[in-house]
Parts: structure tokens; C-alpha cells; sequence
């Protein structure tokens, strides 16, 4: 794939996102998503804000509210933004309702996007060979954490140099970036049960799952699915 068919954008260029975008959280709701999956979810519900969170909730009350608000737990929230703590707790439902401060941001405002997918480290590969079989003509990264942080450029960096470059990309420099960002140095700190330090064990475990997370966008919903890849 060449250089001049992938673009880098970030939440506030949205409007650009087009062709087959990959939205990427890091740190932390796509590594949660990917953990929530191989605990047994079905559909993650994608949505903007904490009231469309409770409202859809009570459509849904055989769901889970999920997530975070500006890095704070959210009161009635059953589950925060972290992928540990989805990964210890026995989930009995098969459906979630995510709202994140970037992550859910992504996926809604990238309204142009033909194929949509959201992205961590812990499912790089099962993208990165998706994106090879379809090889699209246009393809996007929304880089969804516009706080200072470097952890989703890191990804949408590896993921071109794979596309571009084919084996010669080791994957530990981006890690490594992964863990000196902001938010990585915050998850190493453990300052808080809300941002500890086993949550940056596992945004680090590359290419752990083998699945895509694809987004449906069905009436006024957006809808994410795993699908484990065919190659």
C-alpha cells in the first residue's frame, strides 16, 4: 500500500474521515472493547454522551453501562474504562453500552467512513491483515486522544509501516511509546483504582486477539461487532 493513500487525522478534522477508517483508542476503550469481546460480548453500543449512555440504557436493561467521562468514573456506571477490570468481573450480558471521552467520540462523528473499524494494540495484526485484504483506495486513522498523548499516533504509525514497509517494522519501539505517553506514565504511576497500573499491562498486549471490531451504523446506533479474522 502506498504512503499517499493513508491519512492520519485527528477528532477535529472528523468531517475528513472517509473510505475504510480506523479509529484507534489505546488508552483506553478499544483495549476494553477487545477484552469485553473475549469475555463473551456480543454488541457494544457506541454513543456521545453520559444521558444518550442512560437513555439507551433504559431501552436495554439487559445491558451494561461502560466508560468514563473526562477521565472520571461516571456514578451508575456499572463498569469503568478499564480493560482489567472487564477481564476479572463475570459478565452475564451480552451486550455493553460504551461512552468514552474519545474512543465512542471516534466512531460517531466519522459519519463518512464506507468501512468502519476501531482499533487497539491487543488486535493490531487481526486489523493490519483485514486492511491487506480489502486494500482499500483511501484509508484513514483517527487518532482519538487529543490530550498531549502519543499512544494511538504510535499505533496508526506501526500499522502504516506494516502497510508500507511489509515485515520491517518491530513492533517494541511503538510500545515503548505506548508506555512513555501521558496516559502510559499515569497507568505505570497506579495513583488510583481508576487508572491502575495493570490496565497499561494490558493496552501492551500486542496482537493478543484475533479479531477485527467493526461498527455498524444502524438507525440512530452505532453497533460494534467482532469478527475473527478469516486469513
Amino acid at each position: 500500500m502506498k504512503s499517499e493513500n493513508i491519512n492520519k487525522i485527528s477528532l477535529g478534522c472528523f468531517e475528513r474521515a472517509e473510505g475504510m477508517v480506523i479509529v484507534i483508542d489505546v488508552i483506553r476503550a478499544f483495549t476494553t472493547a477487545a477484552f469485553a469481546f473475549s469475555c463473551g460480548i456480543e454488541k457494544i453500543y457506541l454513543v456521545g454522551t453520559v444521558k444518550e449512555a442512560f437513555d439507551l440504557y433504559c431501552k436495554m436493561p439487559d445491558s451494561l453501562l461502560v466508560g468514563e467521562s473526562e477521565g472520571h468514573p461516571v456514578r451508575g456506571f456499572h463498569l469503568s474504562n478499564s480493560p482489567s477490570q472487564i477481564n476479572n468481573v463475570s459478565l452475564e450480558v451480552k451486550k455493553l453500552i460504551m461512552r468514552t471521552s474519545c474512543g465512542s467520540q471516534g466512531i460517531i462523528k466519522s459519519k463518512g467512513a464506507d468501512h468502519l473499524l476501531a482499533c487497539s494494540f491487543t488486535n493490531a495484526h487481526a486489523t493490519l491483515e483485514h486492511i491487506r485484504r480489502l486494500n482499500p483506495s483511501n484509508l484513514t486513522f483517527v487518532i482519538t486522544n487529543q490530550d498531549n498523548g502519543d499512544e494511538d499516533l504510535a499505533l496508526a504509525d506501526y500499522l502504516e509501516k506494516k502497510l508500507t514497509q511489509g515485515n520491517d517494522a518491530p513492533i517494541l519501539p511503538f510500545l515503548e511509546r505506548v508506555k512513555k505517553s501521558k496516559l502510559g506514565r499515569l497507568l505505570q504511576k497506579n495513583a488510583s483504582s481508576f487508572y491502575p497500573s495493570t490496565d497499561l499491562k494490558a493496552v501492551l498486549m500486542a496482537n493478543k486477539f484475533n479479531f477485527i471490531m467493526k461498527i455498524s451504523h444502524v438507525g440512530k446506533n452505532f453497533i460494534m461487532t467482532n469478527e475473527f479474522n478469516k486469513a
